[in-house]
């Protein structure tokens, strides 16, 4: 007759068998929060530009993105104030964001290439909703009638996150002793509006959106993982500024190659520095290593960014409008619907080798000076996340 023990063992499963308990994916186990990161104001130079005192970005998780909340108040009433032609996004004339290694992820970008970037990047917001014009606090310049009074305010992100529903390429701030450093430099007033007489003083307001970091256990025991897929992943942007162009027909290389492009954005001005669209060629065409890869008459790209960005208006540089001289070739967009929806695609982004030669051909107008060029990209981890779902 069998013993208690003996039964036991016959009725007890192997341990190879017993199912293994799941880990709980980071986005259940973390928490999406918001904290304060700084609070900084500064009174505009009337003639020079203004370095701001670097800052700090203080640990909290792994950040997503750093809301950058930017109010301009005047000191009395100056009636004959004239924005400038990329008013308000001048203010800055230069973001940069760094890692504590030096390692540049928003590299020095002027303010309106700042707003190229959040409204057409897709790492924001979606589609329409994307354009920094469109969120309700939002103030156009305006002429301010009295001391203490809102000139303008407007929220710009420096985004990190490649993916919402996961935190993928969310980066870790999670040690005070290795700080990612902000560095602002304030455009001179006279760059920003013209005829002032007051004094303004910029208000900066910087919230960070991040993911908590969970314990490896639950309060029952379960595991959790502690950290977004593919962490080490970073979607820095590449600036080419004013890269210079002269009328005819011109064969334009970018050297920012090496990675896996998501966007490239074209900013064609004049001399002055001012945008223009009547010296864009009528025809463009995109080249990889010689391959053709887009043809793209104007007004066809144009209808193009229309539907990717969910932009009807005709008008430019209004709410609902496209922007006076930028052309942007969305690949994260191309198998989606709005450029970055939640289904984002990643299907169509762009490897590129450091030896890759991508160019970008068209017949220049009379008047070209600079073509811009500034890129959003991936630098992964590896392939298995970054194509995973």
């Amino acid at each position: 007759m069998a013993t208690a023990t003996a039964r036991k063992a016959q009725h007890a499963a192997p341990q190879s068998q017993q199912k293994a308990v799941a880990t709980t994916p980071f986005p259940l186990a973390s928490r999406k929060m918001t904290r304060l990161s700084f609070q900084e104001s500064q009174v505009l130079n009337a003639a020079a530009p203004t370095p701001m005192t670097p800052i700090q970005i203080p640990a909290v998780g792994y950040l997503s993105r750093l809301k950058i909340l930017v109010n301009v108040t005047a000191s009395a009433a100056d009636a004959n104030i004239v924005k400038t032609a990329d008013a308000p996004w001048n203010l800055f004339s230069s973001v940069e964001f760094r890692t504590a290694a030096g390692n540049d992820i928003i590299p020095p970008l002027d303010g309106f290439s700042w707003y190229v970037g959040n409204k057409y990047f897709g790492l924001t917001k979606f589609g329409q909703f994307s354009d920094p014009k469109a969120n309700p606090a939002f103030v156009p310049i305006t002429v301010p009638t009295g001391a203490g009074q809102t000139v303008a305010q407007f929220v710009l992100d420096i985004p990190f996150e490649i993916d919402k529903a996961n935190g993928y390429g969310s980066i870790p701030a999670l040690a005070s002793n290795r700080s990612y450093q902000l560095n602002f430099v304030l455009a001179a007033l006279g760059t920003w509006i013209t005829a002032a007489t007051a004094t303004y003083t910029v208000n900066i307001t910087g919230v960070a959106e991040y993911w908590s970091e969970p314990p490896a256990q639950s309060a029952n025991g379960a595991p959790q993982a502690t950290a977004p897929s593919g962490v080490g992943t970073v979607a820095p942007w590449y600036n080419e500024p004013g890269v210079p162009v002269t009328p005819g027909d011109r064969l334009v290389k970018s050297n920012n190659v090496g990675n896996v492009i998501r966007t490239l954005a074209f900013i064609l001005r004049k001399a002055d520095g001012t945008r223009t669209d009547a010296d864009f060629p009528p025809v463009s065409e995109l080249y990889l290593d010689n391959e053709p890869m887009f043809y793209l008459p104007q007004a066809l790209w144009l209808e193009k960014m229309g539907a990717q960005f969910g932009i009807a208006s005709p008008t430019k540089d209004t709410l609902g409008g496209l922007d006076t001289g930028v052309y942007v070739i969305a690949f994260e967009d191309l198998t989606g619907s709005l450029s970055g929806d939640p289904a984002n695609s990643r299907n169509q982004l762009l490897p590129t080798l450091d030896a890759s030669q991508l160019q970008i051909r068209g017949t220049f107008g009379a008047n070209a000076s600079g073509l811009q060029i500034l890129t959003s990209t991936i630098i992964p981890t590896d392939a298995a996340t970054l194509y995973a779902r």
